[in-house]
């Protein structure tokens, strides 16, 4: 009978731990090139880039050829540009050690725009 309860307890600490991992590494390694508000629910984080010659849609292409997937601002807004500084990503379907990995070739995308 318990074990649907069990179940869900496991998912909220496992969450709980991936959450964590991702907004430590979004604050720690994305500081310089991105802002976020903490959601304090959900399972993923909405980023606003800092830089305006940085667009959603082409850092979606960029990480996507590397097998990081996140998904552009642009599809969050009725307006063709709104939305164009931000993007969304989510730890609902990745394990830690591909937070890890996705978040550091997110930064080194980032970073080529920069040098």
């Amino acid at each position: 009978e318990g074990y649907w309860i069990d179940y869900i307890d496991n998912l909220k600490n496992e969450y709980i731990k991936r959450y964590e991992l991702m907004k430590t590494l979004i604050s720690e390694k994305l500081n310089r090139y991105v802002t976020f508000f903490d959601p304090k629910g959900g399972l993923s984080f909405y980023l606003n880039i800092k830089d305006k010659e940085i667009k959603s849609k082409e850092l979606f292409y960029k990480l996507k050829e590397r097998k990081v997937y996140i998904t552009p601002g642009t599809l969050f807004y009725k307006g063709l540009n709104l939305g164009e500084q931000y993007f969304k990503i989510s730890f609902s379907q990745v394990s830690e050690d591909e937070i890890i990995n996705g978040i550091n070739i997110i930064k080194e995308e980032l970073e080529k725009w920069h040098i």
